[in-house]
């Protein structure tokens, strides 16, 4: 007998990615809207992946939200860019996941046959001072230790 096969979507990040310091330390929106974008890939279709403002809002994550969360994503090396959205008429950037090759499709990049896996170079390449061994941060801030009040 023949598996059969799910027509349910996955969004699925490898744990090695999951792991490393450039996703351990997304803040929660920045962490959905990676997940979006991982929901949009479909198998062939990397450097395809769109995220619409009413999509990203579907998902919880709010407009300015998703704009922020893209340009961290970017930074970290999580997501390329390989096409710029217009607004006339309305089409959003288009994005390829680095830890995937990039697929032949309607974008500017050019298709590739390994990944770039960008994500390993954070935060060493874009932010010298980060510490791999520091805790994530939240959007609170580290945790400072508790002082003894002084007798």
């Amino acid at each position: 007998m023949k598996p059969r096969k799910s027509k349910v979507r996955f969004a699925m990040v490898p744990l090695p990615v999951l792991q490393s310091p450039a996703v351990a330390t997304l803040n929660h929106g920045e962490f959905r809207t990676l997940v979006g974008y991982c929901a949009a890939y479909a198998g062939r279709n990397n450097g395809s992946l769109g995220l619409t403002v009413g999509q990203a809002e579907h998902l919880g994550i709010p407009r300015n939200t998703l704009r922020r969360a893209q340009r961290t994503l970017e930074q970290r090396g999580l997501i390329i860019r390989t096409k710029i959205g217009t607004r006339t008429p309305p089409k959003p950037n288009l994005y390829a996941l680095s830890w995937l090759p990039i697929d032949a499709g309607d974008h500017d990049a050019q298709p590739t046959k390994v990944p770039s896996h960008a994500y390993r170079n954070w935060p060493e390449k874009h932010f010298p001072m980060a510490h791999h061994g520091s805790r994530p941060m939240t959007h609170h801030g580290p945790r400072e230790p508790k002082l003894k009040a002084l007798p």
